[in-house]
């Protein structure tokens, strides 16, 4: 029967690894396995699942503050209303692409007027 980590014809070549010995120097040598992987206990195999779920959560929490503080500085450099309760993601986002389409198109317009002065 085959171990998540290793493949069963690991395992068995680990069952069937005898030492040989060799004829020229009457050595014992034991035969090369092919794949390094150890036998692990399914509690350590558990434990390594749940360590690696805690550091990807911690890495997704990280992202989502990060994200979360980026939007709150946006919201700050955007107009709004005071007594209104405070703009949605979505809304932010959305505000702040009117207001970035907006410059770039009269920014475009301004320069096709300066263009159009100097032809």
């Amino acid at each position: 029967m085959g171990s998540p980590i290793c493949p069963p014809f690991v395992l068995e070549h680990e069952q069937n690894n005898k030492p040989v010995v060799t004829s020229t120097s009457q050595q014992i040598r034991r035969e090369k396995r092919k794949y390094r992987c150890r036998k692990r206990s399914p509690a350590t195999i558990e434990r390594a699942r749940v360590v690696r779920r805690d550091k990807a959560n911690a890495r997704e929490r990280r992202r989502m503050n990060n994200l979360n503080d980026a939007l709150e500085h946006l919201r700050t450099l955007l107009p709004s209303v005071p007594d209104e309760p405070k703009m949605t993601k979505i809304e932010t986002l959305r505000v702040a692409q009117g207001i970035t389409s907006r410059r770039n198109d009269s920014s475009a317009t301004q320069f096709l007027l300066i263009f159009q002065q100097i032809m």
